[in-house]
């Protein structure tokens, strides 16, 4: 038979007698005995990324939220676990391209194209030895980086919260530029003019041009 304990401890000791099971063939001549230990509940973890971590103003990053459960016991959520993206600018992009892991109860999860949350509501499940995980895409047209967290607590569930914050940044980048120019601009027939290329970035890290042409 099944049995169950709330109460971490133990060790539960469970014992029958010698004597107790009386038969007509004779009674159990020694005892029986044995102990459960209830071990308490792991809390749960959570861990986030941003892929790629770097993009272009009004490029596209997949931000993954991984809830995990390290328990033999199922585990649910007991108060809405809500992401909010930092500002300003930084939206799930349209289309959000939601996609959940097998662990995750779909109907619990809101992630709206040009919202600024992502939310696992009460009731959302962390299977036993998984959890779940949730990837939607962002975008931001803001230079700028972006540091997401969610703090130690924020994901109250049945075995306990999490203990460990996690973060991931993002960081958007100007787009390069580029410009021309004839020098003169005007030129008789079968003269010459100078054709200047400039190619313009601003941020604080080097591009490397994939193509080019001209």
């Amino acid at each position: 038979v099944d049995v169950t304990s709330s109460t971490p401890g133990g060790p539960y000791t469970n014992t029958i007698a010698a004597g107790a099971l009386q038969t007509s063939g004779g009674n159990n001549g020694a005892a029986a005995t044995d102990r459960l230990f209830v071990n308490p509940f792991q809390p749960p973890s959570v861990a986030k990324t941003f892929s790629p971590a770097v993009i272009g103003s009004g490029g596209v990053s997949k931000l993954a939220l991984t809830l995990s459960n390290g328990n033999l016991a199922a585990a649910t959520l007991t108060a809405d676990l809500v992401d909010t993206l930092p500002g300003p600018g930084l939206v799930i992009a349209t289309p959000s391209n939601l996609l959940l892991g097998s662990g995750c109860t779909a109907a619990d999860v809101v992630a709206n194209a040009g919202a600024t949350t992502v939310t696992y509501k009460t009731g959302g499940a962390l299977p036993a030895n998984g959890g779940c995980s949730i990837q939607v895409d962002v975008t931001s047209s803001t230079v700028r980086s972006y540091t997401n967290s969610i703090a130690s607590g924020a994901v109250q569930t049945t075995v306990g919260n999490n203990a460990v914050s996690a973060s991931a940044i993002l960081q958007v980048l100007a787009l390069p530029t580029v410009t021309k120019a004839f020098v003169p601009a005007s030129i008789p027939l079968g003269a010459n003019s100078s054709l200047t290329l400039t190619l313009g970035n601003t941020n604080a890290v080097a591009f490397t041009a994939t193509t080019a042409s001209e």
